[in-house]
């Protein structure tokens, strides 16, 4: 995809509908996960996303039903929600138990936070966001409470991990002496 992923990404947003700022911005940061999970030649979409095929066919005919059967083609034949290893099961679990509300949106970004959190970048990066200062946005929208627990301001994957091997203090300040199994780059 290379070039193309900015023109990708204007595509899946192109379909304009009356939506809140916050569903715009929910849009902004799906359209931004599925053009980086779309741009891999070599995973399948629901893979790189951490979604199942249902969970993957939900979010894109709620969020981007023009661009259903361009996205549905791309699913593999297993099951993209499995976990890829401990680490990945041990996020989704947190960001499951500290999510800010019952939203679809927010168990969908559990997987795809705890999925691109494998992957070897910052995970702005590997969620394909325009910077830290977004994924601290979804993180205050979606997962207040984990937000909350990051006082020092920590790059979320070193949040996540400290939090993940000790497990999270309320001051959310305690040293990770294990792996978890996440990609540490910040």
């Amino acid at each position: 995809m290379g070039n193309d992923r900015p023109r990708f990404q204007r595509w899946l947003l192109g379909a304009r509908t009356a939506e809140t700022a916050g569903a715009l911005f929910d849009r902004h940061v799906l359209a931004a996960v599925l053009t980086v999970a779309y741009g891999d030649p070599w995973a399948a979409l629901d893979m790189g996303m951490g979604l199942s095929r249902g969970q993957l066919a939900a979010l894109v005919v709620r969020h981007f039903p023009h661009a259903a059967s361009e996205l549905l083609a791309r699913v593999s034949d297993g099951d993209g929600a499995a976990p890829l290893n401990d680490g990945e099961e041990a996020l989704r679990a947190l960001l499951l138990a500290r999510r800010g509300g019952e939203a679809l949106e927010q168990v969908w970004l559990a997987h795809i936070l705890a999925r691109r959190a494998q992957e070897g970048r910052r995970l702005w990066q590997d969620m394909g966001l325009e910077g830290r200062s977004e994924l601290t946005a979804v993180m205050t929208r979606h997962f207040r409470p984990l937000r909350l627990l990051n006082t020092s301001d920590l790059p979320w994957k070193t949040f996540f991990n400290r939090a993940l091997c000790q497990g999270l203090e309320e001051d959310g300040r305690r040293r990770c002496r294990a792996s978890s199994g996440l990609s540490l780059r910040r």
